[in-house]
C-alpha cells in the first residue's frame, strides 16, 4: 500500500522507516473564513478575476492556468 498526501513534495522521516511527515502550511480560521466568504461572493457576483484572487490567496503555490 503506498499513500502520498504531500502538498510541497517535503517530507521529514519519522521513527519508522516507511513513514514521513509533512509539516504543511496553516491558515487560522477566521481568515479562512474571511476569504471563503468573498469566494462565495465573487462566485456569485460572476467576477472570475476576484474568485481565483481568492483561490490563489489560500494556495499561493497554484498556478492559475490561463488559456
Amino acid at each position: 500500500l503506498y499513500e502520498e498526501l504531500l502538498i510541497d513534495g517535503k517530507s521529514k522521516k519519522t521513527e519508522h522507516p516507511l513513514i514521513f511527515k509533512a509539516d504543511e502550511k496553516k491558515i487560522k480560521s477566521a481568515k479562512l473564513n474571511s476569504i471563503l466568504k468573498d469566494l462565495e461572493k465573487n462566485a456569485n457576483l460572476a467576477n472570475v478575476k476576484k474568485a481565483l484572487d481568492n483561490l490563489h490567496e489560500l494556495v499561493p503555490e497554484w498556478k492559475i492556468n490561463k488559456r
